[in-house]
């Protein structure tokens, strides 16, 4: 009770709109601020609370996001760049451009990767999750001695001459998490994956990581 009491005058502090606390975290969003707009009647600590968790606005929105992540056994380090979207408010689609390095094939790899995450719809929310990743490698080796003009020009095994070669990694993972709303337009994720790769079971691999994600189409200055 006292916790709760304390929430409440953290959350009605003057200025609150702004407050990472704040019971009106979403009122740039034309649904959340259609579902809130009305003045507080006599239920005003139970809608407080329930503004301050609610995220079913959500459904039908995305966004855009960063991350980075490490892992390890093997070690593996690496960043995305993608989106992200609500198909529902339970429910998140995630798709991103993707660079490991490191990993069971001890290369970097980049490709894309898509992924599905079932989550609670409140503004801090737990998720479980799948995935998978294609990763493509490009590399150089040594062809000065196959007897071979690998660089078309007209001259066979000449010094310095090399092949170009591509390597792939197939994975999948699952997943989970932990999403955290800090604004109405920001969010923080921190999520733990692991990658079952074509390698071998010798070869899959933990990866932590944690990204920042922005809602697209908002109004930054009600956030």
């Amino acid at each position: 009770m006292r916790v709760a009491t304390f929430l409440l005058m953290l959350i009605s502090l003057p200025g609150c709109s702004s407050w990472p606390l704040s019971s009106k975290w979403a009122m740039n969003d034309a649904d959340y601020a259609e579902k809130y707009s009305q003045p507080y009647g006599e239920d005003k600590t139970q809608r407080m609370i329930k503004q301050l968790v609610d995220a079913r606005h959500l459904k039908d929105k995305g966004g855009w996001t960063l991350g980075a992540g490490a892992g390890g056994s093997p070690t593996t380090a690496g960043g995305k760049i993608g989106g992200f979207y609500h198909p529902t408010y339970w429910s998140e689609l995630n798709y991103s451009l993707t660079g490991l390095d490191g990993t069971g094939a001890h290369d970097w790899f980049l490709g894309p990767e898509v992924g599905v995450r079932l989550q609670t719809p409140s503004r801090v929310a737990p998720f479980v999750g799948v995935g998978g990743f294609i990763g493509v490698d490009r590399f150089y080796e040594d062809a000065d001695i196959d007897g071979i003009d690998n660089d078309d020009d007209g001259s066979i095994d000449e010094f310095g001459e090399e092949t170009d070669e591509y390597k792939a990694i197939v994975a999948v993972y699952p997943e989970v998490g932990l999403h955290a709303w800090l604004t109405g337009l920001t969010r923080l994720t921190a999520s733990g994956r692991y990658y079952v790769t074509e390698e071998g079971r010798d070869d899959d691999f933990w990866y932590f990581g944690l990204s920042l994600s922005w809602l697209f189409g908002q109004d930054e200055e009600d956030s």
